[in-house]
């Protein structure tokens, strides 16, 4: 009768233990998965941030140049002027 009880028991106790052995190896996978996407975004950040530093650059230019514009333009109504 007791080892019965014993058997059952260790039994009980293996079921705990696969079952907390499946949750943690769904767990690993889990924080796998994230570590993957993780890693992804940060790439696809990066990519983003260089995007956005050319673009910024780029209307940085842009605006050097209209202002450079602007200024040739009144330049050349000042000469119109005293045609």
């Amino acid at each position: 009768m007791e080892n019965a009880l014993l058997r059952s028991r260790i039994d009980e106790q293996s079921q705990l233990i696969m079952i907390l052995k499946r949750r943690a190896d769904e767990a690993i996978a889990s924080r796998k998965t994230f570590e993957s996407t993780n890693a992804e975004l940060l790439l696809h950040k990066s990519r983003v941030d260089e995007e956005l530093k050319r673009s910024s650059q780029q209307c940085d230019m842009l605006d050097m140049r209209f202002f450079e514009l602007a200024a040739n333009h009144e330049e050349m109504i000042k000469v119109n002027l005293n045609l």
